[in-house]
């Protein structure tokens, strides 16, 4: 379930809401665990345009027919500031082992994002300020654009076990 990865780090890297990043380059770094991960070390090259920001906390939860399999949680916080640079964003994943985990493993096989639901919260910090967001249960075709889900189905396909 390595490709779950990528699905991970394009969502997680735009857990800030409107502190939209863009993402040029990502390199898995390292995972822990064969068929079902439960870490993993990620590497991206980042473009913030909105400021410097902290990212506090983030975890968002994957599941298909309305049901949560897989929980990925940002394990450290992450520092951003304005500009390009390079990201290691380390992750903690926990997968419920039942037939609807082998659903979500089909339909991100098949490239197929509009049966793969994701919600989720995040934390940041920006100045003086903390704001906490919130990502309704909705498609993954409907919160990421094209662009961003043709990286994830490149990485994933780079990935594969």
């Amino acid at each position: 379930m390595r490709w779950l990865v990528a699905i991970a780090l394009l969502l997680l890297s735009s857990c800030g809401g409107s502190e939209r990043l863009s993402i040029s380059e990502v390199e898995v770094l390292s995972v822990k665990g064969d068929e079902y991960p439960t870490s993993a070390v990620l590497r991206l090259d980042v473009k913030n345009s909105a400021g410097a920001f902290t990212l506090k906390q983030c975890r968002l939860r994957f599941g298909i027919e309305g049901r949560k399999q897989v929980v990925v949680t940002l394990t450290e916080k992450i520092k951003l500031r304005r500009g390009e640079q390079r990201v290691t964003l380390p992750i903690k994943i926990s997968i419920v082992r039942n037939s609807l985990t082998m659903k979500l493993r089909e339909a991100l096989a098949q490239h197929d994002a509009s049966q793969i639901e994701v919600d989720g919260e995040w934390w940041i910090r920006k100045g003086l300020l903390s704001k906490r967001g919130v990502i309704d249960s909705t498609p993954i075709e409907r919160l990421l654009t094209d662009e961003e889900l043709t990286r994830v189905w490149s990485v994933m396909d780079e990935n594969k076990k």
